[in-house]
Parts: C-alpha cells; sequence; structure tokens
C-alpha cells in the first residue's frame, strides 16, 4: 500500500496542473479545485461513476492528509498507477506494470491482514485501455504474424461487415 500511495503522491501535482478542474480537494463537506501535493497515505478508495463502457470515471481516494474526487479515466489511470509492480493477467502470465492503470474497467477490493487493518488494494480489471473493444498491443502483435486489417478488426468486433464507405 505504501508503493501505491507513493505512486499517487508522485503524480498528483502533475495531474492537477494538467486538468486542475478534475482533481478536488475536500475542504469541510465540499470538494473544491485546489493545488495538492500528497494526500499521504491510501486509507480507502471508492469508486462514485462509471462510464457507459464500465470504465471508472469518478472516484473518491481517502489519505491520511486529505481526500480527493478523482475525475477522468485516465486521470484515475494515472493516479492509481502499477509503475515498478507486476501485473497478473487473467490467463496467469505477468507484465511490468507502468505509468498508467492498464484500464479504468475494474473493481477496487481493500485487502485486510489478519488483525483486520487495511493492508492493500488489489485492483481486478477488464483488460488494457479504454474498454472499447480493440488492444492497440493485440492488433500489433496480430499485424505482425500477418495478419490483415480485415481479420484483426474483425477478431476484436465480432459480426461486424466491412463494407466500402462510398456504398453507403
Amino acid at each position: 500500500m505504501d508503493t501505491l500511495s507513493s505512486h499517487l503522491n508522485e503524480a498528483l501535482e502533475g495531474r492537477y496542473e494538467a486538468n486542475p478542474e478534475a482533481i478536488r480537494v475536500k475542504r469541510g463537506r465540499n470538494f473544491a479545485s485546489r493545488p495538492v501535493t500528497s494526500i499521504g497515505k491510501i486509507q480507502g478508495i471508492d469508486v462514485l461513476e462509471r462510464n457507459e463502457g464500465g470504465a471508472v470515471q469518478k472516484m473518491l481516494i481517502r489519505g491520511s492528509r486529505r481526500t480527493i474526487e478523482v475525475e477522468t479515466e485516465y486521470n484515475v489511470r494515472a493516479l492509481l498507477n502499477a509503475q515498478g509492480c507486476e501485473i497478473r493477467r487473467h490467463d496467469g502470465s505477468t507484465a511490468e506494470g507502468g505509468t498508467l492503470l492498464p484500464s479504468a474497467c475494474m473493481v477496487v477490493e481493500p485487502v485486510f491482514g489478519e488483525d483486520e487493518s487495511l493492508t492493500a488494494f488489489r485492483f481486478r480489471g477488464g483488460g488494457f485501455g479504454h474498454g472499447v473493444g480493440m488492444s492497440q498491443n493485440g492488433a500489433n502483435g496480430m499485424a505482425k504474424r500477418g495478419k490483415t486489417c480485415e481479420e484483426i478488426l474483425c477478431f476484436f468486433y465480432t459480426g461486424v461487415e466491412l463494407t466500402e464507405i462510398g456504398s453507403l
């Protein structure tokens, strides 16, 4: 949990500077956009809103020093990044985490120790990317193995019919 808190705090100032209206700090009962460099150690994470594809669009993150509301899928992925951590895929393989969490289409689960204290958070994801159906890395790998554009599109978007745009 210290690693997650550290990564969030390292990314926080930059995400605020890039999109100040999407990072709001709790002040009394309200949240306001204002500079913040640290929330301290993460004590809780709650999903407040999801988009139509199921990706987290708005999240509340409670820290030992500050509580923040975070909006936009990109900000969620950037603040909860898995840089330097191991990501376990559904098929059992692993990948090294980067500066963005693979997807905001996820469920966040608190993990408690034997003494019932919060020890970590588990992120169970719905893939990599924006959650709209095509993996850029997967499509790139298929192309390198000789698959055609049509084969790649039909793999990711089953049941589609590809036609010339002029025929529409």
